[in-house]
Formats: C-alpha cells, sequence, structure tokens
C-alpha cells in the first residue's frame, strides 16, 4: 500500500474520513502491484488513508492474475489465505506473542524479504519523482 498526503478536506465528513491517526495527517491509499523487476503492472483507485490495509484489499478484490501467479502481501494482510483460498498467497511468518520464531519461518521470512526489497524500492522511486506522494497532484482528485 502506498500513502499519501493530501490537503485538509474542506467538507466535515471528508476530513474524518481521510484523517490517518498513525501518519497524524490526511491521508489517501493506493495499492499497487509490481513484477521483480519493479515495474508497475495494476493500481487501483485511492482510499481514504483512515481505511486499514487489508479492508481495502477486501473492497478492491484480489487482481487479476493467471493462477500460477503469486502474490505476495505484507503482514497487514493475515486473513488473506483465509478469505481467498484459490490465490497463491505469500506472507511472511508473524512472531507469536512472547515467543520466537523458529530458523525455518525465519528463514522464509528473510526469503520474503529480499523479494519485498523491489516493491518498497519501486514505491520509493514513485514518491522520489513525483508521480504519487505529492500533495498537488491529489488535490484536484479529491
Amino acid at each position: 500500500m502506498l500513502q499519501n498526503r493530501i490537503p485538509r478536506p474542506k467538507n466535515k465528513r471528508r476530513r474524518r474520513n481521510y484523517y490517518s491517526g498513525k501518519k497524524k495527517r490526511h491521508t489517501v491509499k493506493t495499492q499497487i502491484m509490481v513484477n521483480k523487476k519493479g515495474m508497475i503492472l495494476h493500481k487501483t483507485k485511492h482510499g481514504n488513508g483512515k481505511q486499514h490495509d487489508y479492508d481495502m484489499f477486501k473492497k478492491t478484490g484480489p487482481p487479476d492474475v493467471p493462477d500460477d501467479v503469486e502474490i505476495y502481501v505484507d503482514q497487514g494482510c493475515q486473513g488473506v489465505k483465509k478469505d481467498y483460498p484459490d490465490l497463491k498467497v505469500k506472507i511472511p511468518v508473524k512472531q507469536k506473542t512472547n515467543q520466537e520464531l523458529n530458523k525455518k519461518d525465519k528463514r522464509y521470512n528473510k526469503k520474503l524479504n529480499k523479494e519485498w526489497v523491489i516493491v518498497e524500492h519501486t514505491i520509493g522511486k514513485m514518491k522520489k519523482f513525483s508521480i504519487m506522494g505529492d500533495i498537488q497532484e491529489q488535490a484536484h482528485t479529491l
């Protein structure tokens, strides 16, 4: 998910919906899908910044991909395997409270992180070159 800052909306209801308590500002979220080379394959319309990442994923639905394509999601989408059993989903193993991850889970997470860094670099490039993440760009779309 890509979270972009927007100007403070004039409408009180919009102000409440777009305010992200985590970021302490008004934001919109956009879901992107990237291939292994960092090319953007899919981008959803932006949703309000107050919405949780997985709620947005459920609302927009999984992107149309062939059956053999694996989808990598972050830990914010813990219920995706249960809700979409037909998708090939790779999700990091979450650490239980007061328990260490075993070596197998740590290796699995490390492997996923090496592939996930491509997504993070793509998001960083989008912000760096003002493709997304610019306040002026988002102002007219609300």
